[in-house]
């Protein structure tokens, strides 16, 4: 959720151009899913075994269709992703840990998702190493019926977050493959945990938050606004490879929408001086009957 400190960086290049250093601003990443053994589908569905995860499939691998076949292929190309938080967890969490206090913006937004959030879970979906997000909101509303539950596609983000907020409670899982039943969360927050994959792999991802959402319960995401992508492959020396997609905030709040969520707000804001070098998009949501 936050970018690094010091002076604006000017945008980075667009995909086909010459990489630049990555400077996540928020942190979500934490999204995209994970290879399990077997990917979840839907209540009472043979799912068949993903292969180890790499892009290149032999002639032997099963063909997926439909949603399914999106959410696979979103997982064999986050790989990538996952191993770049994995391996800058330590390095994230010290530059995002306490970022809200130069946010105000960000602050509103997460007041007003607690405030209309019936009682319930609330996940924090793409908590990354900090599990800051997640935390702020625990923090506005302690009450027993209120529990948010961290989750995070890089195992060793999440055992940081575990062990910087022992008060909550983190799983390693994939946004694609929740676990977490149907109708089990009263909110979501999705803060840049939904930059890592196409148009296509989004909205797969957008129709499995609204699957663990009961009727009524709350979503608020933030993306980075614009078009096209970004590759970056170091992050303050530690070598990475990640693209990061932006989102059209018209298309991207008709995905949400055509998850089944009713859009109550659609927000852009311009970057603080020490993030990332691009527009901030919000979508604030309620599952719809």
């Amino acid at each position: 959720m936050g970018g690094l400190e010091g002076p604006p960086k000017p945008p980075t290049e667009a995909r086909g151009a010459p990489a630049k250093p990555w400077h996540p601003s928020i942190p979500g990443h934490r999204r995209a899913p994970k290879p399990p053994m077997a990917a979840r589908g839907a209540p009472g569905e043979a799912v068949a075994p993903l292969d180890s995860g790499t892009a290149r499939r032999s002639r032997s691998t099963p063909r997926f269709r439909g949603r399914f076949a999106v959410v696979a292929l979103s997982i064999l190309m986050m790989d990538p992703v996952r191993a770049a938080f994995d391996r800058i967890a330590e390095q994230y969490a010290a530059d995002f840990a306490d970022e809200l206090a130069r946010k105000p913006w960000d602050v509103e937004r997460l007041r007003r998702f607690a405030a209309a959030c019936p009682p319930g879970p609330v996940l924090d979906v793409g908590c990354g190493a900090a599990g800051h997000i997640g935390r702020f909101v625990a923090e506005l509303d302690t009450r027993v019926d209120r529990p948010v539950i961290g989750v995070d596609f890089s195992e060793r983000s999440a055992a940081l977050a575990r062990r910087l907020n022992p008060a909550l409670s983190f799983v390693a899982g994939d946004v694609g493959a929740l676990p977490f039943a149907g109708g089990a969360c009263a909110g979501i927050l999705a803060f840049y945990s939904l930059i890592y994959a196409g148009d296509e792999a989004t909205a797969a991802l957008l129709a499995e938050l609204r699957r663990v959402l009961r009727d009524g319960g709350r979503l608020l995401a933030a993306v980075h606004a614009g078009a096209g992508a970004q590759r970056f492959t170091e992050y303050k020396g530690a070598a990475i490879d990640v693209e990061l997609h932006h989102r059209r905030p018209q298309v991207f709040a008709a995905q949400v929408r055509q998850a089944g969520f009713v859009v109550e707000a659609v927000e852009v804001r311009p970057p603080y001086a020490f993030e990332h070098a691009t527009e901030r998009l919000y979508v604030a949501a309620r599952a719809s009957s």
